[in-house]
């Protein structure tokens, strides 16, 4: 009612005051991100918190300052931009608890710092464990086999007349020479 004094037709005024209202509520809700992005100095996730709430407050301030010439095609792509942004800050609070953060904080411990040195001992643990895991040396591959040979055996091959007629004698074998007989000690004696 009070919004129909002051800007007078009142089948204006309900349209202009709904981008009035959520004005507000983006410049409210950037507000409260940024608070808590603040109070989240030492956080890895600080620059999320930080920027999802600057987004926020300039969207408010852009719509809070030109509502009257916001069209409703803008007033959609700002609030699919702000559900975006809440998105952000939605993750980034859920992690800090994943990560255990706050309870750092509250102990006095730098969670980033914490954070550093946890990754640090991930991958010397890794690293041990993938040397443990390395394969032995390859030793070289065996040399390579002959060929299997397969062919038949050659035929055996005839006399000719003149070697039938003129035979060899077959070759001697040479004679192999005997040791004396050792002498028996008990004849010496």
């Amino acid at each position: 009612a009070g919004l129909s004094m002051k800007f007078g037709d009142p089948k204006t005024v309900g349209p202009v005051s709904l981008v009035f209202v959520l004005a507000l509520v983006f410049f409210g809700s950037g507000a409260a991100k940024l608070f808590t992005g603040f109070s989240a100095q030492r956080s890895r996730y600080f620059l999320y918190l930080v920027g999802s709430g600057a987004v926020s407050v300039l969207m408010g301030i852009v719509v809070l300052f030109n509502w009257q010439s916001v069209s409703n095609g803008l007033i959609g792509v700002l609030l699919g931009l702000e559900t975006l942004a809440d998105a952000v800050v939605m993750a980034a609070l859920a992690l800090r608890d994943r990560d255990g953060e706050v309870a750092m904080e509250s102990l006095g411990l730098d969670p980033a710092a914490e954070a550093a040195k946890a990754e640090a001992r991930r991958d010397a643990a890794a690293a041990t464990a993938a040397a443990a895991l390395v394969p032995p040396p390859v030793a070289a591959p065996p040399a390579p086999l002959a060929p299997l040979d397969i062919s038949p055996p050659p035929a055996p091959v005839a006399p000719t007349p003149a070697a039938a007629a003129n035979p060899q004698p077959a070759p001697r074998k040479p004679a192999v020479k005997k040791a004396p007989p050792k002498p028996d000690p008990e004849t010496l004696a």
